[in-house]
């Protein structure tokens, strides 16, 4: 923090509209404050030119009338502070809604400079505030996920370029305005009902602790889902002064995912596709047909959990082989192929398996097999396959007896 300080040097610039040589001097005794110098001028008021300019001016009550005339809202820029001699009447509301501060001039000036040492040390919490405040600004905007900060009661008090642009408001709309004005601006085209924006503010500061939320929008007539990360804002007594909340826009990640799923619901093979930690990510119409299963029974469950349900429903797991026993006796045999999902630093994010139905494949090969080792005419074994199975059922049973 102290290192952060450091990082800008500030120069404020001080006018006075009248010649005081002591009270000028009394002012430049004041040593300036670390990171900071400061310089005055001597001019009475002249209009057009820009005060706001100085960090301070010091007027007598004279030019109070004339800077209500030439500079209407002056002292919402500048500290304007009008000097009274010790004998001075005080200042009636009229010249009060001009300035913000009064000083009185006795001999010595020593009131002078324990309140310049005072008008100093705001200053440089002023400025120290607006540059903290830009480097927030400036990390917040580099961000291209919407980040919105609120207080207590649901006041936005800061969002980042990239709200603005996803609402479609400037900043200056949505400062100091709640949920209610900011995301119904396009009457046309209401927030949807899942938008759980005041709400999931009370359950934060409620829980003190960060929630993540899902929430769909429509915003400037497009339809958006959004995943928001929710966190208390805690001051240094430990209480909670507001909300801050980084909001991924998902949208294009949730279309290309139901794009997916379409695709692979045609797909007439079985497939399942498993995150990396083998959990069930995703399973098509064909396999949730086949297993008798429910997608949101699945999903998000160990891939060897749900194999524990299916060996319940008379299907047995030979490694990556399976084979489903019928009611009728039959049994459909499929080959299971499993495909790792590598992502682009070539890490696995995730397993593709594909159930194939090779019951009639394999039931060919047995039949040809048993025509080719077996005479059409007899029925009996031909001489190379009978010679085969004894010599395999010698070995077996370390035996050379002779079968038939």
């Amino acid at each position: 923090m102290a290192q952060a300080r450091l990082m800008y040097q500030k120069a404020l610039r001080f006018r006075l509209t009248f010649e005081h040589p002591d009270f000028l001097k009394a002012l430049q005794e004041v040593k300036p404050l670390e990171r900071f110098t400061h310089f005055f001028e001597c001019a009475p008021l002249r209009g057009g030119e820009d005060l706001s300019l100085y960090a301070a001016v010091f007027l007598r009550r004279a030019d109070v009338p004339f800077l209500a005339m030439h500079y209407p809202g002056l002292k919402n820029l500048v500290r304007l502070t009008v000097i009274l001699d010790g004998h001075d009447e005080a200042l009636d509301d009229d010249t009060w809604a001009h300035c913000q501060d009064s000083w009185r001039i006795f001999p010595g000036f020593t009131g002078v400079r324990q309140r310049f040492g005072m008008l100093l040390n705001d200053l440089r919490v002023k400025h120290d505030l607006a540059y903290y405040t830009q480097i927030l600004d400036d990390i917040i905007n580099a961000s291209r996920q919407l980040i919105v900060v609120k207080d207590v009661r649901g006041i936005y008090l800061n969002v980042n370029d990239a709200f603005c642009n996803f609402v479609g408001l400037p900043r200056e709309r949505i400062i100091g305005e709640t949920d209610s004005y900011v995301w119904t601006q396009d009457q046309a085209n209401p927030v949807l009902s899942e938008y759980r924006g005041h709400d999931s503010d009370v359950e934060v500061l409620t829980s003190g602790k960060s929630h993540t939320f899902k929430e769909k929008v429509r915003v400037r007539g497009a339809y958006h889902q959004l995943q928001t990360f929710k966190a208390p804002l805690i001051d240094q007594a430990g209480r909670a002064m507001g909300t801050v909340a980084v909001i991924n826009d998902q949208t294009d990640y949730a279309n290309l995912f139901e794009q997916v799923r379409a695709l692979t619901d045609w797909v007439p093979l079985p497939m399942l596709i498993l995150t990396h930690e083998g959990r069930v990510q995703f399973a098509n119409q064909a396999y949730l047909k086949l297993f008798g299963l429910v997608r949101e029974d699945i999903t998000g469950i160990f891939y060897r959990q749900m194999r524990r349900r299916i060996l319940m429903d008379n299907w047995f797991f030979d490694g990556w082989r399976v084979v489903r026993h019928d009611e009728g006796g039959r049994s459909q045999w499929y080959k299971v192929d499993r495909q790792d999902i590598i992502d682009v630093f070539g890490q696995r994010q995730g397993i593709l398996i594909l159930f194939n139905n090779i019951t009639y494949e394999r039931s060919s090969a047995q039949t040809l097999r048993q025509r080719a080792n077996t005479d059409a005419l007899t029925g009996l074994k031909r001489r190379e396959s009978f010679m085969a199975e004894v010599e395999q059922r010698r070995r077996d049973t370390l035996s050379a007896g002779i079968i038939y």
